[in-house]
């Protein structure tokens, strides 16, 4: 994720701010300070790694309770809905999120941001389906 955040940042000249459920709040930290200083990522070519780092990250990622954010609790909607399309939900009376509610938030999703897409528009799987 902080590649894809990295490369967004870059190809955008924009800057990031995260903000996260809580619960592994250090860790967070810790892989965004990481990536920070010393970002990688695999060469597309195969031909080993390269040094991205994450300069645009504004702060440290702020953790905040989701069930006392609005912000956080869309983003958990559209993760599970991108989820839900890529791997349909079993069959059940009362579906919580259907198959196609990705297709539905429609403009919501920010294209840009997945430019390499692998799967369904606007989604990145790994591995490539």
């Amino acid at each position: 994720m902080l590649q894809r955040l990295e490369r967004f940042m870059t190809r955008n000249d924009t800057e990031i701010l995260l903000v996260h459920d809580e619960g592994e709040n250090l860790i967070v930290r810790k892989l965004a300070r990481k990536a920070r200083r010393a970002g990688t990522a695999g060469s597309r070519f195969g031909t080993g790694r390269l040094s991205v780092p994450a300069k645009n990250l504004l702060d440290d990622p702020m953790p905040r309770d989701s069930r006392q954010s609005y912000f956080l609790q869309l983003a958990d909607l559209v993760a599970f809905a991108a989820h839900r399309r890529i791997y349909p939900p079993p069959p059940r009376a009362v579906n919580i999120v259907p198959a196609n509610m990705w297709d539905e938030i429609g403009s919501a999703r920010l294209a840009p941001a997945n430019y390499l897409s692998g799967g369904p528009s606007g989604l990145v799987t790994f591995p490539a389906l």
